[in-house]
């Protein structure tokens, strides 16, 4: 569980949640996982978009669970989020312990 605090949130403070949780408007919002058919849906499309890059050899799959920083401000006040699948074209080459510091070409959420 994240420590209660009165300044906003950063993303260090996100790295640290046990849990899958997005970072918005300097708060941590933790996020429910998915049911089974939800689940069953987002393996397929990540397995698709992984399929895609080894018969293309271009960029990169991402299944649910990776944290993504957008690279400029978002309307809704996001400063991270964690799609159920994602592909990106020409993927960063960072440090890839943390966060994708950028966004995605394609992003999925399931509705569960």
């Amino acid at each position: 569980m994240s420590p209660v605090t009165h300044t906003p949130a950063t993303l260090d403070d996100l790295m640290r949640v046990d849990g899958k949780a997005e970072l918005i408007n300097g708060r941590i919002v933790h996020l429910m996982p998915n049911g089974d058919l939800a689940g069953t849906v987002s393996l397929e499309v990540a397995a698709r978009l992984r399929d895609h890059v080894r018969k293309t050899g271009v960029g990169r799959a991402y299944a649910d669970g990776v944290g993504f920083i957008p690279t400029g401000p978002v309307p809704s006040g996001r400063q991270s989020f964690c799609p159920d699948a994602a592909f990106m074209s020409n993927p960063p080459q960072t440090n890839r312990r943390k966060f994708v510091p950028d966004t995605p070409t394609f992003a999925v959420e399931v509705r569960s």
